[in-house]
């Protein structure tokens, strides 16, 4: 159930691009984070899982529709 519901909502694509994006820097030119304070690492956070929310959602609603 709780699964289904995370489907659903995009949550669960929302975590992994939160996470992928914390992993690391795909792009070498791209800033890095060389010192761990715990502010910074908050915000770093923050701003990726807003960005990963705002992608998940222009996918939801100008992707392909899920039913009918």
């Amino acid at each position: 159930g709780l699964a289904f519901a995370r489907h659903v909502s995009d949550q669960h694509a929302i975590d992994v691009a939160t996470a992928r994006s914390m992993a690391g820097p795909a792009d070498p030119c791209a800033p890095r984070i060389l010192i761990d304070v715990p502010e910074v690492r908050d915000a770093v956070a923050d701003s990726a899982r807003a960005r990963a929310y705002v992608n998940a959602a222009e996918r939801r609603f100008n992707g392909n529709p899920r039913c009918c």
